[in-house]
């Protein structure tokens, strides 16, 4: 449905209506050449002390841009930070 790589939670849930996308973590989007983007569909309610989450939109999707991978390795700890904040948060 995204037409990009996604990832999501498959851990056991109660019912919800799949367009809610309770279990979606992160989508990637691939049309720059030149950046990776990674869109968080839940993350507004993160914690994010290193900044990484840009946007503000109201369906509470923030995304991260990289633009090389020595910038993607020097945030490595905040990223996993971010997805840990994201599963806990599906899972509860």
């Amino acid at each position: 449905a995204w037409n990009a790589p996604s990832f999501f939670y498959t851990g056991k849930m109660e019912p919800f209506k799949p367009k809610e996308y309770k279990r979606h973590i992160v989508v990637f989007n691939l049309f720059k050449k030149d950046t990776l983007r990674l869109i968080f569909l839940k993350a507004a309610k993160v914690e994010d002390p290193a900044h990484l989450l840009q946007g503000d939109y109201a369906d509470g999707r923030r995304i991260v841009s990289f633009k090389s991978m020595a910038e993607i390795k020097k945030n490595e700890k905040a990223l996993k930070n971010i997805v840990k904040q994201l599963v806990k948060s599906v899972h509860s």
